[in-house]
């Protein structure tokens, strides 16, 4: 019988290889090639024209990655899913492997997406009136799964009387989502992460994600929301899921800002993190 790991390799080269090389490989001719570059509105009168280019050549980059990611995302699921029965444990754990890489990759290319359209002014909102428990506690079961394998227990505390608000439900889900898995990651078996909401002071509402994991040292707070920033000391060490690319937390900033709200985080080393956020009523 024809292994099927050589089947899945077979398929692909056949259906995506040809494709992806027909269709992106283009010759350019002098005349064809840009002597500069699109300016991208969204970084500042300083930026220098090395800043623009660099900014386009992720965008470009990250569009060129995402189509054959998601092809790759594909046919792996549909794989998987007619092969189940014929799959030794190995071939389902090496596959499970390539499957957690594509959805790692496919994860950064949207964060790289997503810095592009901050750094051009090109990412817009589409506000929408939802009740916000209902989205937090959508989140909450969307991450019960992964916090029980680790064994982490995740509370989503309900709020009483939170008034409907007007956010861009797709951009918010992204923050929460973001402030969610980093407590899970930063928390070790055992602990517990919290999710809750509470009408704030200054007709807003508040949102708190609380954990009592690693902490954060206090000469790294002031860099949080910085693009591309990572603590490397104290807080990775000994987690191994705790690796990230330090574009989390600085697209999620830009979407709380863009909703002109507030964004900022309270820890201590060994006790502990809380993130919260605000988001203003009557947008």
């Amino acid at each position: 019988m024809k292994n099927p790991l050589s089947a899945l390799i077979a398929v692909f080269k056949k259906k995506e290889l040809e494709k992806a090389v027909q269709s992106q490989v283009e010759v350019v001719t002098p005349a064809q090639t840009p002597t500069t570059l699109p300016t991208s509105p969204g970084l500042d009168e300083h930026s220098s024209p090395l800043d623009e280019m660099k900014s386009n050549f992720v965008s470009i980059a990250a569009h060129e990655l995402r189509t054959p990611l998601t092809s790759i995302k594909g046919y792996l699921s549909v794989y998987m899913n007619d092969y189940k029965d014929k799959l030794d444990e190995d071939q389902k754990s090496l596959l499970g492997h390539i499957s957690n890489a594509t959805e790692e990759l496919l994860g950064l290319v949207e964060n790289l997406l997503n810095v592009s359209r901050i750094e051009r002014g090109a990412m817009n909102l589409n506000l929408a009136e939802v009740n916000w428990d209902e989205v937090l506690k959508g989140v909450a079961d969307d991450f019960n799964e992964r916090a029980g394998q680790k064994n982490i227990q995740l509370k989503f505390v309900q709020s009483v009387g939170l008034p409907p608000i007007k956010v861009d439900k797709v951009r918010v889900l992204e923050v929460i989502s973001n402030l969610v898995s980093n407590a899970i990651n930063y928390t070790n078996p055992g602990g517990t992460v919290q999710i809750w909401a509470e009408k704030g002071s200054d007709n807003d509402i508040v949102t708190h994600v609380a954990d009592n994991g690693q902490g954060i040292p206090a000469d790294a707070i002031p860099n949080l929301f910085t693009k591309f920033y990572r603590v490397t000391q104290g807080l990775t060490q000994g987690n191994t899921n705790s690796e990230g690319n330090g574009l989390g937390l600085y697209i999620s900033k830009a979407i709380v800002d863009m909703h002109h709200g507030k964004i900022w985080v309270e820890s201590e080393v060994g006790r502990g993190s809380r993130f919260s956020f605000s988001l203003p009523l009557g947008l």
